[in-house]
């Protein structure tokens, strides 16, 4: 009898046949793989762009930093990557017929210096493009974003065309018309069922925290079921994979801390590196002024990068908030009830495998 350990076992020797056989129908083309970083502290860098000019074909580097070229013709390319914010990397590459060849770039941070800005545009761009609703957030573009108290996630996102706050003391926001219950919020894929603290006032992520956010306002991918209007993945730093760090800060709502710093230090001639970031946050409203709502919040990630094909990520978060019925400020009636809680918890681990052979 033939028993689930058998088929499973059977699957697993199907898929890596199929993953280590040769494909005779493009054995004709090359192709390029590559990571993005920064070559400060090794940290990914999402959305870089990278270009072949010769060719005229682009590509811009996944939340992971990563990029490919596929069906290329063999020979050598020059190769171009820039992003916001760092100096434009140039350097040539050769490819070689039926491989996929990686390369590894590390970006210098490197000051903008403006000069006059001519801003123009393509009419035919809308028949180009395919997500029009995709909207991706670096951390630099976050903490830009004015505010009174401490910045936020989602009154950032209000800015965003299509989006809108309620009123300038609630951070829940409607995307083209819904209702906010509608937007689908995660961490680094795992679902946030009420990411806001003191009642919708705060948002439940930490800026310090972030690196970067990838909203759908429209269309988005089928795998995003559970809301109508919009989805939002926050994905969460690294660390840094040079040396030991931390911040504090207290504002006037909340005090707050992040430590991160590497497991293994970041190795530019193979990529390799182990990091680990660790940030909290508790508000102190409640001691000071009486308020009767009280959270806060924890959020960890911890990365392996092999530098080639094997990365591994264990991340977690939570949040928690209560309201106290001892105190009576305004707008809150008196409450009868001695206080209520209620947290959001989650933990996730990632382990991503990226086939194919290749050569530095």
């Amino acid at each position: 009898m033939i028993t689930h350990i058998d088929r499973l076992l059977c699957l697993l020797a199907v898929f890596l046949f199929a993953a280590n056989s040769p494909m005779p129908a493009q054995s004709q083309f090359a192709g390029l793989t590559g990571t993005v970083t920064d070559i400060s502290n090794g940290e990914t860098l999402p959305g870089a762009h990278v270009l072949i000019p010769s060719l005229h074909r682009g590509v811009a580097a996944d939340r992971y930093g990563r990029f490919f070229f596929s069906n290329i013709s063999p020979g050598r390319y020059e190769l171009r990557v820039s992003f916001l914010g760092y100096a434009t990397f140039q350097d040539s590459v050769t490819l070689t017929a039926g491989k996929n060849s990686y390369v590894r770039i590390a970006l210098k941070p490197h000051p903008l210096a403006l000069t006059e800005i001519t801003v123009s545009a393509e009419r035919d761009r809308l028949t180009k493009e395919v997500n029009l609703g995709r909207e991706f957030i670096d951390a630099q573009k976050l903490r830009m974003t004015s505010v009174v108290i401490e910045p936020d996630l989602f009154r950032t996102l209000a800015l965003l065309p299509g989006v809108a706050q309620a009123n300038d003391f609630n951070s829940r926001f409607y995307v083209r018309g819904g209702s906010s219950n509608e937007n689908h919020v995660l961490v680094e894929g795992m679902t946030i069922h009420n990411p806001y603290h003191a009642l919708g006032f705060f948002s439940t992520f930490d800026v310090d925290a972030i690196k970067a956010v990838e909203v759908h306002r429209g269309i988005f991918p089928v795998r995003y079921t559970e809301r109508l209007s919009s989805v939002t993945n926050v994905i969460l730093r690294d660390g840094n994979a040079q040396q030991f760090c931390g911040l504090g800060m207290v504002s006037l709502a909340s005090s707050k801390f992040l430590l991160e710093g590497p497991l293994r230090k970041y190795q530019p001639e193979s990529g390799r590196k182990w990091t680990f970031m660790l940030n909290g946050r508790q508000t102190y409203l409640d001691k000071f002024t009486g308020y009767p709502l009280a959270f806060y919040d924890l959020s960890g990630k911890s990365v392996y990068d092999s530098g080639r094909k094997t990365r591994v990520t264990m991340h977690g978060f939570y949040g928690y908030d209560q309201l106290s019925g001892e105190a009576e400020p305004f707008p809150f009636p008196k409450l009868d009830y001695a206080d209520i809680r209620w947290n959001n918890h989650a933990l996730g681990l990632q382990w991503q495998q990226f086939l194919g052979k290749g050569s530095i």
